[in-house]
């Protein structure tokens, strides 16, 4: 296994001097959690944890003090934030059970018994930075008590301590979102116990699961695997309902020869996981930001849930875009999701199929929708969706087609002909061309949406034209 230990090196130059300070000081720095799993995978060094053995908080916090604020983000955790540098310095601890643990600190903590405490075993290891930064021409010994490197190279996720894994039940969250980001397999072990680990309210907080949940959706290129492996311990309807309730949906075989709903969702998933800002640029089929990502797998995740409340003996489902928003919310109100993204989820869902029909539309039927889409979505993702719908209907496997609709494409091409694939035209009238008429209060905002739906159905856009017939 080759391990870059050059992009190390550079990602801790810029705390290279605090990293020997702390050494001087008597303290050893640890990289450990995911920087060492991420290094040995050799994805990129983001987010860097690292732990101070042999000092006591008192003296870790001065000696931070000497080069930045300090952020106490976590005093009675033993973790400290310095301005400006993403980086996150901890003590080694042992923490009750509970979703408010007590939180012991021991600066002479074995080195094993630390890493005793991470979830999985490929999180559970470290590299000496003390070491390392003074003596960079000498790779670093991954030090890895619990076999990480070896679960990395068989693509296994095991638990790092039986007994210390059911004490967080949130570390079942952690489980899918590697099962997804890492396309590893959970060792039977670790099922068993992910079978049984009590997951209620009480037990983990709603936007701790979410904050997963996130990770496991912008961060893996199959993000279906997290959930089919929730499905296959038996845990997708207790945690899930909406989606597990899916699996037991027949559709159609000549218009979804890939199965169930569930089949057919999952594949749209991981269709919709392959957009990203850089894909499908020549089209103008990509996804801006992360905000706009997990719009569009959220809403993909959700799109077909209205299959569940209208399909019929002939298993047709008509009306399932807009009878099931009901559905989409329960589910959405699961978690804690912004209103912006659950009312950007809910706008792509009711018309996930518009852009297979609105081809040969009017002017007017675009401009329509891209305003009943605004202001948190826009006709370029709505489009990523309805692709991503058709992709995912692969008869022979569980992964997702690869062609992109024609139609799709025709469809978003119009809409940038007509100015509409980012925003919504925009409005010809303003509420100052209503003053200087006379008009005040709440009437002028009704008279501005009654205007504007005159300008973007029959494309009137000049100003006097519009005041005649509203006013």
């Amino acid at each position: 296994m080759k391990i870059d230990f050059y992009a190390l090196l550079e990602t801790i130059k810029p705390i290279k001097k605090i990293i020997q300070a702390i050494t001087a000081k008597g303290g050893t720095a640890y990289l450990v959690g995911g920087a060492v799993r991420d290094l040995v995978l050799g994805n990129k060094l983001v987010d860097l944890d690292i732990e101070v053995h042999n000092l006591a908080p008192e003296q870790l916090e001065t000696t931070l003090k000497k080069f930045r604020k300090v952020s106490l983000v976590g005093k009675k955790f033993g973790v400290y934030k310095l301005h400006g540098i993403d980086v996150d310095w901890s003590l080694p601890r042992k923490d009750s059970t509970g979703r408010h643990p007590t939180v012991h600190i021991d600066t002479s903590m074995d080195v094993k018994e630390a890493c005793r405490r991470r979830d999985i075993t490929i999180n559970s290891m470290v590299i000496n930075l003390s070491k390392f930064i003074n003596h960079p021409e000498k790779e670093p010994k991954i030090v890895d008590p619990f076999d990480g490197l070896n679960d990395i190279e068989t693509k296994t996720l095991r638990a790092t301590d039986i007994k210390l894994f059911n004490d967080d039940p949130l570390r079942f969250y952690r489980v899918m979102q590697f099962v997804s980001r890492f396309e590893m397999v959970p060792d039977e072990q670790l099922n068993a116990l992910c079978k049984t680990i009590q997951l209620g309210p009480e037990n983990v907080a709603q936007e701790r699961i979410t904050e997963e949940i996130k990770k496991l959706l912008l961060k893996s290129k199959q993000p279906s695997l997290g959930f089919r492996w929730v499905a296959k311990i038996g845990r997708l309807k207790e945690l899930f309902p909406e989606l597990g309730q899916t699996i037991e949906m027949p559709q159609r075989p000549d218009f979804h020869p890939e199965g169930n709903v569930f089949e057919h969702t999952m594949q749209a998933l991981d269709a919709a996981a392959r957009f990203s800002a850089k894909s499908f640029q020549t089209t103008n089929l990509f996804v801006k930001t992360n905000s706009e990502k997990l719009t569009l797998l959220l809403s993909t995740l959700c799109h077909d849930l209205g299959k569940l409340v209208t399909t019929d003996k002939l298993l047709h489902s008509y009306g399932h875009q807009t009878k099931g928003l009901k559905l989409v919310n329960t589910f959405l109100l699961r978690f804690s999701f912004n209103k912006k993204i659950n009312s950007a989820v809910l706008a792509m869902v009711e018309f996930h199929h518009h852009p297979r029909l609105l081809t040969k539309s009017k002017p007017s039927k675009y401009k329509v929708l891209a305003s009943k889409l605004a202001p948190h979505t826009n006709i370029r993702l709505l489009t990523i969706l309805s692709i991503s719908d058709g992709q995912g209907r692969n008869p022979t496997k569980n992964k997702p087609l690869s062609e992109i609709s024609t139609e799709c494409v025709t469809f978003l091409k119009r809409a940038i002909e007509l100015g509409v694939n980012e925003a919504p035209e925009l409005p010809v009238l303003t509420g100052n061309d209503l003053i200087a008429k006379g008009k005040q209060g709440t009437e002028i905002g009704k008279l501005l949406r009654k205007a504007y739906l005159i300008q973007i159905k029959e494309n009137v856009q000049n100003t006097e034209q519009l005041l005649k017939r509203i006013i």
